[in-house]
């Protein structure tokens, strides 16, 4: 498995993804969690051909559970009201080709 520029993902995962492979600066990022009274807010720049599956813990040594599965491209969004009660949680984004 060849590695990518960015130093951290192979070839494979950022065509996934849909990053430029030869970019050492491509990373996938949310562009912001917000929480909002009883709801968490993830957005991230989607792209198209791809769609997205969320994962979250309310501890990393845990594991992570699948919340939300296939969530379309567009709008690149997700809203949580489930597991906004935690004092903390991580969210995991899985990009995959649709």
């Amino acid at each position: 498995n060849a590695m990518a520029s960015n130093g951290v993902n192979t070839v494979l995962e950022t065509y996934i993804a849909g990053l430029d492979p030869a970019d050492p600066n491509a990373s996938f990022l949310l562009n912001s969690v917000q929480t909002i009274e009883s709801t968490s807010v993830l957005q991230w720049q989607g792209v198209s051909g791809r769609f997205y599956n969320i994962h979250w813990s309310s501890n990393l040594l845990s594991g992570f559970e699948l919340i939300a599965t296939e969530i379309p491209w567009t709008p690149g969004s997700f809203t949580d009201t489930t597991h906004n009660v935690a004092a903390q949680g991580f969210y995991k984004i899985e990009v995959e080709m649709e």
